[in-house]
């Protein structure tokens, strides 16, 4: 699924208030995904910096989590074996979990 949509789903999926999101979304009716590169950075400019100032950090963090395009596939499996040996050390070590991982990184 391409940016565009991803983003109006995550919004329409989040339930935000009908005037939050139509600012949010205020000049998204003349973007589509085939839009030009420039004309959808310039869009999604306006468009964190109006979350920003609208929603709270959990809603920013909830609505950018939703629109990740990295949460599956090979990245999602990196990132779950990594998380798995990180588990697994710290369960094996009789060290703090901070002072362990500061230690291994």
């Amino acid at each position: 699924m391409a940016a565009i949509q991803r983003f109006k789903d995550a919004i329409r999926d989040l339930q935000l208030d009908e005037e939050v999101t139509a600012k949010i979304m205020e000049g998204y009716e003349t973007i589509t995904d085939g839009a030009k590169k420039e004309t959808r950075a310039a869009f999604f400019k306006q468009a964190v910096e109006r979350m920003d100032a609208l929603l709270d950090e959990e809603t920013r963090r909830d609505l950018r989590d939703a629109c990740a395009c990295s949460k599956g596939g090979w990245r999602l499996k990196a990132v779950q074996k990594v998380a798995a040996v990180v588990s697994s050390a710290l369960e094996s070590s009789s060290k703090e979990p901070c002072r362990f991982i500061y230690e291994i990184v």
